[in-house]
């Protein structure tokens, strides 16, 4: 009892024991997810907030297309065959007659913006069901990771509205769906939306509706169970229930509702029941995977998080230049509540000597971001370290102005933070246009015989789907000069596809990676390094750059070569 208890008081002392130890594989989608709006925000959920967004065109509610794209990416999956579930194959598959409308193709196109090798497009398109039923109101229906990108399309089978009642039990059979799960979920996903005449002239005449658009129910902006309740008082003006698609066999809510002579959707008029079912059943929906795929647990915020962390060899090659945010939720608290966050570090023997300066960073607030439900405070780091005693790890203390603090230390095992080999953003650059890349690193002395390599996931346009392919390659950086305790390695090479400023680059030396930074960090001119020191150490003359290695396709999330590492610096 009394070790429960305890248990219980520290999660909501500190919410500590919820963190999971950073780095996380959840890491980029956790900020995709819950970073949306004001300082430092990735902006995901633009064009489904407010739920009214039409930014698609007239008539076409994004937040309601988004919803529309997971279950037809996911509703061709047989259990029976162990085949297909929610894998992104429908970018493969928007011209083969079921999946009809502009709105799929401009869902994925969007959503591929965030595609990674870290947040694949299967996993953004379940993240997009949070994304549009919490916009509209609804429940924050709970999102998983780890799901894989298919490379080519699936079988056929999403639900037609000509289907027959035992089609469509047999349908939502092979996915995994019983009778009452088939009612709920088609009950869930008509919430939002409404039918386009463009793509069913048939059940919406042209000329009537608003924007060529009738809506599922009067609410069709708001997450709520009219759709049910409207459908069981006879108010409904669904055109999949009432209207021309009666006379044609295309009702298919009324087909689907009522085939347990309405008693699922009886159970369904209580607002809240309708809440907790939705989030319930929405999240077996997105949760519906390919054999072989093993989910995380569902994401959630981090109570502290280090975010965009970077350690830049300047001062001549004495001095490593911290640089990031400490990000704290502030959900349950006002920001105002807190006075200063403390870094203590460790140099990189471990040890608490780091030269006159100490061992601890000291900074307050500079901006606010938000989610749907979260808000954060973000705490800069601009801290000089010595380059002779460099740093391992840290923890952080949040200090309030009532006097009290917060212990965090990444459970027990502190952040870990490497200075090894690192990116050297101002000697390194980037050009858009043609895909010109320098990448600059700097690798400490003792490491030098590793040398260094840069491993690049870029995106290359596909002519069969509205999202690129991401492809990977390795490329080997010559030695340079010696500077201080470092030496630089460096190389130049062009970045396929277009799409350069959507790259991620990694730097290894050996079991030490600055890895997942973005091509849209590096600028346009490298600067040659300043007032470089005497060597401090190795003095082995300069190389010449090594090959690049074949460039190969690789599906988001898959395993490569690096592909642990994460955006700030560290060990593997």
């Amino acid at each position: 009892m009394k070790s429960g208890f305890l248990l219980t008081l520290l999660a909501l002392a500190g919410g500590v024991l919820a963190d999971p130890t950073w780095p996380s594989e959840i890491d980029e989608l956790e900020e995709i997810m819950f970073q949306l709006a004001s300082f430092r925000a990735r902006k995901f959920a633009d064009t489904v907030s407010p739920c009214g967004n039409e930014a698609s065109g007239p008539g076409r509610l994004n937040a309601a297309e988004w919803l529309r794209t997971a279950f037809h990416d996911m509703s061709t999956a047989s259990l029976y065959f162990r085949a297909g579930g929610l894998d992104a194959s429908l970018q493969y598959e928007l011209t083969n007659g079921e999946n009809k409308g502009p709105g799929l193709s401009a869902t994925i196109e969007f959503m591929a913006r965030y595609l990674s090798r870290k947040s694949s497009l299967a996993d953004l398109i379940a993240l997009g069901v949070y994304m549009s039923v919490r916009s509209c109101g609804g429940p924050a229906v709970p999102i998983r990771a780890g799901r894989k990108d298919a490379t080519t399309k699936g079988s056929s089978g999403v639900p037609q509205p000509e289907n027959s009642p035992m089609m469509f039990e047999q349908q939502f059979d092979r996915m995994g769906f019983n009778v009452e799960e088939m009612i709920q979920l088609t009950a869930c996903g008509h919430s939002i939306g409404g039918v386009h005449s463009e793509q069913f002239p048939d059940i919406v005449p042209s000329g009537t509706g608003r924007n060529g658009q009738i809506e599922l129910d009067s609410s069709a902006a708001v997450f709520d169970n009219r759709v049910v309740t409207e459908y069981l008082n006879g108010s409904t003006k669904n055109p999949l229930v009432v209207g021309p698609a009666v006379k044609i066999n295309k009702h298919s809510d009324f087909k689907v509702f009522n085939s347990d002579g309405n008693a699922t959707v009886k159970a369904l008029t209580d607002p809240q029941t309708f809440q907790d079912v939705c989030r319930k059943v929405l999240q077996k929906m997105v949760e519906v995977v390919p054999p072989g795929v093993a989910l995380t647990e569902p994401i959630t915020p981090y109570d502290v998080k280090p975010v965009n962390l970077q350690l830049t060899l300047t001062g001549g090659g004495r001095v490593l230049r911290f640089t990031g945010y400490i990000r704290v939720r502030t959900t349950m608290i006002h920001e105002h509540s807190i006075e200063s966050v403390t870094i203590a570090y460790k140099n990189r023997d471990g040890e608490s000597n780091c030269g006159s300066g100490g061992c601890t960073i000291t900074t307050t607030v500079q901006g606010v971001g938000q989610g749907f439900d979260d808000t954060f405070a973000f705490f800069p780091i601009k801290e000089n370290i010595p380059a002779s005693t460099g740093i391992s790890s840290f923890a952080v203390t949040v200090n309030y102005v009532d006097g009290s603090h917060e212990y965090y230390d990444n459970n027990g095992k502190g952040y870990p933070l490497q200075d090894a080999v690192l990116l050297q953003l101002p000697q390194s650059c980037l050009l858009g246009s043609s895909g010109a890349l320098t990448v600059t690193a700097a690798v400490r002395n003792d490491r030098v015989s590793g040398g260094a390599r840069a491993y690049a996931s870029y995106k290359t346009p596909q002519s069969n789907s509205p999202s690129p392919r991401l492809q990977n390659a390795t490329i080997d950086l010559a030695k340079g000069d010696c500077v201080g305790e470092y030496t630089l390695f460096s190389t130049e090479w062009s970045v396929p596809g277009g799409l350069a400023y959507e790259s991620r680059i990694d730097i290894n030396n050996g079991d030490y990676s600055d890895s997942f930074k973005s091509g849209g960090d590096f600028g346009g001119t490298c600067r040659p390094f300043a007032n470089p020191a005497p060597c401090g150490g190795s003095s082995e003359k300069p190389t010449s750059p090594g090959p690049v290695s074949p460039t190969v396709s690789s599906p988001a999330g898959s395993p490569t070569a690096y592909s642990s590492g994460i955006s700030s610096n560290r060990r593997n």
